[in-house]
């Protein structure tokens, strides 16, 4: 096997996690330890970005989450076509640029879902309803952003933390009480 060549492994980690990594690079090559496959992994449940950069989803049903960005507003989600999630939340434990622009946001079609983390090792969504949106959403705090929307977000809702991410969202005409509910997919 010459230095740049692949080979299949299989990983085991403690717990149900199996994963199997086909075609990693082995060897000096500058992709060294990178892998074109993992199978039986969803990638985008255990992996987010330390400091995402622009995104571009593809024209299927995408979950996309976004944590820190790197340039705040500046920072473009494009969620392509199809039923988009994108997924909001503090994943590390920086609280800063927690704010990010979606660019084809669609109503009716595109979702945000927040990030729940329970403890070191439970990860779900929050439980948004028609019944507690506004925890999530205050009124106080939602404006429009040029002939957009700018949604600040709670992430626990009526819970105790502080932490708020930030969504611009350009192709939604602010109205707070019909289209913010619309946004959680409610």
């Amino acid at each position: 096997m010459d230095s740049n060549d692949t080979k299949s492994i299989q990983l085991a980690f403690s717990g149900a996690l199996d994963v199997a990594l086909d075609k990693l690079v082995m060897g000096t090559s500058d992709s060294k330890g990178q892998t074109t496959t993992v199978q039986n992994l969803t990638l985008g449940y255990y992996w987010v970005a330390q400091k995402l950069e622009n995104a571009k989803g593809g024209p299927g049903d995408d979950e996309i989450l976004v944590g820190t960005t790197k340039d705040r507003q500046a920072t473009v989600i494009e969620t392509g076509s199809g039923r988009d999630t994108v997924t909001v939340g503090k994943f590390g434990t920086a609280a800063t640029n927690l704010e990010a622009t979606i660019s084809d946001f669609q109503l009716g079609v595109d979702k945000v879902k927040v990030f729940l983390r329970q403890g070191d090792h439970q990860m779900n969504y929050q439980n948004i309803t028609n019944a507690n949106w506004q925890q999530f959403a205050p009124r106080a705090e939602q404006s429009a952003s040029g002939g957009g929307t700018k949604l600040v977000i709670d992430l626990d809702g009526a819970g105790p933390g502080t932490d708020k991410y930030t969504l611009y969202l350009p192709t939604v005409p602010f109205n707070y009480d019909t289209n913010t509910k619309s946004i959680f997919g409610l």
